[in-house]
């Protein structure tokens, strides 16, 4: 199974130097070297315009933005080891090769990353003596509302989670202005689990006893969640065990719900799931323990509303996603998962 990566390539701009920008390092004090940024997006990230699942490398149109949270090395180049006030908590935009920012002469070339917004460019340079800086980012960008951060523990809080919003963060990485010590790759990396749900007509006649599903609900899903950022590794998520709410499954187009036919029954393909007809996805928090799972909750025009569990000898992992073949027959629903690609993590099938 392939996991998407987001990926941000820290570049920088060569120029020189002289005796005057080594100084002791008790406060920062950045040089001419410029940290520049370029992008490549790789899977599902929420659209600043729509909400759209996105897949493939572009970003979405409007661009997108990001939090990067930048730590600076103390005297004797030692890095921090916990987070506090003298942090920089920093936004980035990344480009779509459509919008140019102001003081930029051009559009910003597609995938690539400034350290502010479209309104405000906030250069970022190395220290100027050459000691290491650091970088950690995660989206979606810390707003102050539904996304909040504390400079002393290094906690992001993620409100409002409705299932279209993904979480993405990374291993820290370092470096400093010299030519082979520069800050490597970023990879963000997905923190939740995708559920995508398709639907056919198992035997002969479900269509009729059932009619168009009008609604998929994930239910009971947290809605806010805590990253605690590290300075070594990953961050790690907590979700809440207390703000949850039932999760629509929006249809194909990913901005609406409206009834939809689920697959008609033809013998003649080789297997039924060929019939299969795709509904739409959801991003939910991951489950990491096998005999838990989650309950959906399909309500169709004809007949009560039906709930049903997914898979519980599975786990639901980080990053990948879940393919859930809805089987409709005249007597029941049953849900089969599999692990699919990311808009991918397996295949399940349920049957009704």
């Amino acid at each position: 199974m392939k996991k998407k990566l987001f990926y941000i390539i820290p570049l920088l701009a060569l120029a020189s130097c002289t005796s005057n920008d080594v100084v002791e390092n008790t406060t920062p004090v950045y040089g001419t070297e410029e940290i520049q940024v370029v992008s490549g997006v790789i899977g599902s990230v929420e659209s600043a315009v729509s909400r759209a699942i996105l897949t493939g490398t572009d970003v979405p149109t409007g661009g997108l933005n990001i939090s990067i949270l930048r730590q600076d090395a103390t005297a004797g180049n030692t890095l921090p080891t916990s987070f506090s006030t003298l942090d920089a908590l920093k936004p980035a935009f990344v480009g779509d090769g459509v919008v140019t920012p102001t003081g930029m002469a051009s559009p910003l070339a597609k995938n690539s990353v400034i350290f502010g917004t479209q309104t405000s460019i906030d250069h970022q340079y190395y220290l100027a003596n050459g000691d290491d800086s650091r970088l950690i980012a995660w989206y979606p960008q810390t707003d102050g509302t539904n996304v909040t951060y504390v400079n002393t523990t290094g906690v992001v809080t993620f409100k409002s989670l409705n299932g279209y919003k993904d979480i993405l963060t990374a291993v820290p990485v370092s470096g400093n202005k010299g030519t082979t010590t520069r800050v490597g790759t970023i990879e963000l990396k997905h923190m939740l689990a995708q559920l995508q749900f398709k639907a056919y007509e198992k035997t002969d006649g479900a269509i009729e006893k059932w009619g168009k599903i009008t609604s998929i609900e994930v239910l009971s899903v947290p809605t806010e969640c805590t990253l605690q950022l590290s300075t070594s590794a990953i961050g790690t998520v907590t979700y809440s065990t207390t703000a949850k709410a039932n999760i629509t499954v929006l249809n194909s187009d990913e901005t609406s719900v409206t009834a939809a036919d689920m697959g008609p029954y033809d013998a003649t393909k080789s297997t039924a799931e060929a019939s299969a007809v795709k509904f739409g996805e959801v991003l939910v928090p991951h489950i990491s323990t096998a005999g838990t799972s989650y309950q959906i909750k399909i309500t169709t025009e004809h007949g009560a509303p039906q709930t049903v569990d997914l898979d519980k000898t599975i786990t639901y992992d980080q990053g990948k996603a879940y393919l859930i073949y809805l089987t409709f027959s005249t007597i029941e629903i049953e849900p089969t998962v599999q692990i699919t690609d990311w808009i991918s993590g397996g295949s399940q099938d349920i049957d009704m």
